[in-house]
């Protein structure tokens, strides 16, 4: 589960194989490994292990959820949308399938789907900082900035160290044009974590749009 989150899939991929050598009937395993098969773009072996996992545990959310996002890996967005929807009859709250539904609805054009969810997302997991990322990824794809500033800001108070929430500030303050204050934080980021390709990429920008050419290059 670490080195999946960490996208070193190879290895994920291994001790995965191992732990399912030890047993071949859990489904948890099963669906681990599908969810590292769409990481290194295996999406039918991916599917062909939710599926597995499907018939015998109808209604495992987690199958269900990586059978969507194998859609989405295919390019079959509104395929992908029934899924998350289906899945959601059975657990109305789950907090992934909410954030799915959102970003889902969100690409298909449906902002009114898209903002009942993460509505519902916010008041149910208010204190999730992934739930708060979401919410500022979504606005800020609207161009909503300051509601982008709002959720982001409040994903970093819940997780203060993490980088995704720093980047996710950076980018709103970006899109406000606040370009001095959003190269302070990515400075402190990349500071951090001088591979982190994400923050020197938005630092980049942030140098570019403000006009200092010679750092935006550096940073790029």
């Amino acid at each position: 589960e670490t080195l999946l989150a960490l996208d070193e899939f190879e290895e994920a991929l291994r001790w995965a194989l191992h732990a399912r050598s030890l047993d071949p009937s859990d489904p948890d395993l099963a669906v681990l490994e599908g969810r590292i098969r769409l990481g290194t773009g295996e999406s039918a072996a991916a599917r062909a292990l939710f599926a597995g996992v499907l018939k015998s545990w109808p209604n495992n959310l987690e199958a269900r959820f990586g059978m969507a996002e194998a859609d989405v890996a295919e390019g079959r967005t509104r395929s992908a949308l029934e899924k998350v929807g289906a899945a959601l009859a059975l657990d109305p709250m789950s907090h992934r399938g909410l954030l799915a539904l959102a970003t889902l609805s969100e690409a298909e054009g449906d902002r009114a789907s898209a903002d009942r969810a993460i509505e519902s997302a916010l008041r149910s997991y208010a204190g999730d900082a992934a739930v708060q990322l979401a919410a500022s990824d979504l606005y800020g794809g609207r161009g909503r900035w300051d509601l982008a500033e709002r959720h982001a800001r409040a994903a970093l108070t819940i997780a203060p160290q993490s980088g995704a929430a720093r980047r996710a500030l950076a980018t709103t303050l970006i899109g406000l044009t606040r370009y001095d204050e959003a190269a302070g934080l990515l400075r402190e980021i990349v500071a951090l974590d001088r591979g982190d390709a994400a923050a020197w990429y938005a630092l980049g920008l942030a140098y570019e749009r403000s006009g200092d050419h010679a750092k935006a290059l550096a940073a790029f």
